[in-house]
């Protein structure tokens, strides 16, 4: 969603969402399988990230504790369950 924070596989803030599109149309979230546009606030493709590269959702820990109780698919648990790991590496109890 715009205006959330994305961190690289190792941790680093990349930026925020600043927008989402298919084709012309501008988009309030990307789903998955969604194949997107995004504008990303603070970094540059070739630069500070690249094409292939995986992104994800900067949680907070507070927002993690709350998806633990929601009924995910499992590619939304791995995609948490990856965020935290990498959360965990600077902060080893991170969402416990």
């Amino acid at each position: 969603r715009p205006g959330e924070n994305l961190i690289g596989p190792d941790g680093r803030d990349l930026g925020r969402i600043k927008s989402i599109r298919i084709g012309e149309d501008a988009q309030k979230e990307a789903k998955q399988g969604d194949e997107v546009a995004v504008a990303i606030e603070g970094v540059t493709v070739g630069r500070q990230i690249d094409e292939e590269d995986i992104l994800y959702v900067g949680l907070i820990e507070s927002g993690y504790k709350q998806l633990q109780n929601l009924d995910l698919t499992a590619d939304e648990r791995i995609a948490m369950d990856e965020t935290v790991a990498i959360k965990r590496k600077e902060e080893p109890f991170w969402g416990m």
